[in-house]
């Protein structure tokens, strides 16, 4: 549906809906190359894609996907990762807003690839269905993961968060390990697969305040 390439520029995009849109690879509705989205009550529902069902961010540094204020992604489906939003590099804001309902093998709500940051402050990710794993949130970078704020990520399947090998620095919004808020609600569940296991657990106690 839309092609985004204009680092100089903002692309901002309020009160739209993209529906039932098809891409043989990546990005069903939007595919953000190079450059800043902005998203404001907008719907991205029943759309279809390889990677990045509704949404497909690209590998360099200055893609900035904002999801903000009543925007609604879900029912949106790929054969591999990323049923709602696939980041391949760049940096991801989600302060309101929900992300439900969509399927995917791997990170069906997201899927997060950079090495940069993703801030997840707002809104509902909730839903999602992962035939393997990780169906809120999979993460398999090397990057920053800031949860705080309201958001909530939950009845996700076969997994809330999933964290793999050296995957992710994990800390509230304001960067201090341990969130004091409840950002998976109670009952949430992460998985970890690590060589470096033993790490991991202790950063997870950590962040859960244990």
């Amino acid at each position: 549906a839309i092609f985004i390439n204009s680092p100089s520029e903002i692309s901002s995009i309020v009160g739209s809906e993209f529906e039932s849109n098809y891409s043989g690879n990546y990005g069903g509705a939007i595919y953000n190359d190079y450059g800043k989205l902005y998203l404001k009550d907008v719907t991205i529902c029943g759309n279809t894609a390889e990677c990045g069902g509704a949404i497909y961010g690209d590998d360099l540094d200055d893609v900035i996907v904002y999801i903000q204020d009543g925007t609604k992604i879900y029912e949106n489906t790929v054969s591999v990762s990323g049923g709602g939003i696939y980041m391949y590099n760049g940096y991801l804001y989600f302060e309101d807003g929900e992300i439900r309902d969509n399927d995917a093998a791997n990170g069906a709500g997201i899927y997060w690839n950079s090495d940069n940051a993703c801030y997840l402050t707002g809104g509902k990710i909730m839903g999602n269905y992962a035939s393997d794993k990780g169906g809120g949130v999979y993460v398999s970078s090397n990057g920053d993961v800031y949860l705080g704020g309201d958001v909530q990520i939950t009845e996700n399947w076969y997994g809330n968060l999933y964290l793999v090998g050296k995957a992710a620095n994990i800390s509230n919004a304001n960067g201090q390990n341990g969130v004091p808020n409840k950002p998976l609600t109670e009952g949430a569940k992460i998985y970890i697969s690590s060589a470096n296991i033993e790490e991991e657990i202790k950063s997870i106690k950590r962040y859960l305040n244990k």
